[in-house]
């Protein structure tokens, strides 16, 4: 449940672009997808958050649903 966000790319390195997928705590397949990009690495975590927000408002029922807190890791392909 919450965001899982995995890193695509990372370039330029200042610029982290996040694929943040919404799991639902009930198991059912997650329902929302959404590329973010931040304008800085330490907005990463921002950007995620953003990114549930955003899903929140697209489909309010996921309002329910946790936000997990993480930390990020800039390089490309890594999971939280």
């Amino acid at each position: 449940m919450g965001v899982a966000a995995v890193i695509t790319r990372a370039a330029p390195p200042e610029t982290a672009i996040l694929h943040a997928t919404v799991h639902p705590s009930d198991g059912h397949v997650p329902a929302v997808g959404i590329f973010l990009e931040s304008a800085a690495p330490e907005l990463a975590e921002s950007a995620a958050r953003v990114a549930w927000w955003t899903a929140v408002g697209m489909q309010p029922h996921l309002a329910e649903w946790n936000l997990l807190s993480a930390s990020v890791s800039l390089a490309p392909g890594t999971a939280w």
